[in-house]
């Protein structure tokens, strides 16, 4: 049977990927056989088998106007590896400690005006501010804590986190406002249902994205759905509904670990926005082979199920949502762990390599056959 011009159309693009990355893509199914595909291209991989540049779990990664991708770790909370923009280990920043350029424990890492980089250290409630040659130039206390990833820096250096403040005025919000100097100006983001121990944490952990104008386009991690809110003014523009019968929800409340009684629940990773006014999602979801790699580990406190690889134990689902209605443009899920977006069009994800140490896979994004 003769492909569609189309699909035809889809097919040849991706060959042309194959070709000029040298390695395969994952194709991608589009939502309808007539719509957009996407394609992911591999282009490299950060993490050596030994030596200074060997990773941990990730806690933060970006990359910088210079094209090299920064990261920090759970092996190493208080330092920042440096890789170039091949993938090549170049150095290590930063120590332990309370002084200029030394942390305890990273979290968030962001770019910012004048190609800095903003590091947020929860170990000791700090942003420190880095040069392009990443020195650190000056630091500003942090008004609460905040969440893995969670920190946004605007164009006029106001600063995005999210997290909790537990004050009066600020708890319950899940986004607070700071200036440039690091002045607390305000929080929103209201959860309007009642918070206990055992759900904060749930409720307000948002992944999030900010536009050029300011406003944060924020979903949740425990259900599919946007909310847009205007962070100068602090009031929500308004509800972003998705349709995602695929997105098993974890109950309120529940933060127990794997179970071979359900799948494991679906967690919204990381969002970005595109400049066509999309959306870009990525979700963790079930793989096909969850249940086979629980596994039985015994702790201190008695034995408990843990899986053995996470990259059989969970999927990735990437979707790119149509911002004004809602309505998903392209959907798919892949056998891969993803992390983080580094900007709309790459995307890094997760997996323990054969021998034994943490790699971290950086995917190039195209849609094909859209528009």
């Amino acid at each position: 049977m003769p492909l569609s011009p189309a699909v035809a159309l889809r097919v040849l693009c991706v060959a042309w990927l194959t070709a000029v990355s040298g390695s395969a893509p994952i194709y991608l199914a589009a939502v309808a056989p007539r719509g957009p595909a996407i394609a992911l291209v591999r282009v490299l991989t950060l993490g050596d088998d030994e030596g200074p540049g060997v990773l941990g779990f990730p806690t933060a990664v970006t990359r910088d106007a210079q094209g090299r991708f920064l990261v920090v770790t759970e092996a190493e909370t208080n330092a920042i590896l440096v890789f170039d923009s091949a993938g090549r280990f170049v150095r290590s920043v930063g120590s332990r400690g309370d002084g200029p350029g030394e942390y305890r424990w990273i979290l968030a890492l962001a770019k910012g005006p004048g190609d800095s980089i903003h590091v947020f250290d929860i170990g000791t409630r700090r942003r420190t501010v880095l040069s392009p040659n990443l020195r650190a130039i000056r630091q500003h206390a942090l008004p609460g804590s905040f969440f893995r990833g969670g920190a946004a820096v605007l164009t006029d250096g106001s600063v995005i986190l999210n997290g909790i403040r537990r004050t009066s005025d600020g708890f319950g919000f899940a986004f607070q406002m700071l200036n440039a100097e690091g002045t607390y100006v305000r929080s929103f983001g209201a959860h309007h249902g009642v918070l206990t121990p055992r759900t904060v944490y749930q409720v307000l952990n948002r992944p999030f994205a900010v536009d050029a104008a300011g406003r944060v386009l924020a979903g949740f991690a425990g259900r599919y759905g946007f909310e847009e809110w205007d962070a100068r003014q602090g009031t929500r523009v308004r509800e972003i509904p998705c349709d995602a019968p695929w997105f098993l929800v974890r109950p309120e409340g529940d933060l127990g670990g794997p179970s071979r009684d359900h799948p494991p629940y679906s967690l919204v990773r990381a969002i970005a926005l595109d400049e066509s006014g999309g959306v870009r999602v990525a979700t963790l979801v079930q793989d096909a082979r969850w249940r086979a790699q629980l596994t039985e580990t015994r702790g201190p406190d008695g034995p408990y199920l843990d899986a053995k690889d996470d990259t059989r134990y969970l999927d990735s689902r990437l979707e790119i949502v149509e911002r004004a209605s809602g309505t998903v443009i392209a959907s798919t899920q892949v056998d891969q762990v993803f992390f983080a977006f580094l900007g709309p069009d790459h995307l890094v994800s997760v997996r323990d390599a054969a021998s034994g140490v943490v790699k971290l896979d950086v995917w190039r994004i195209r849609v094909v056959g859209q528009g």
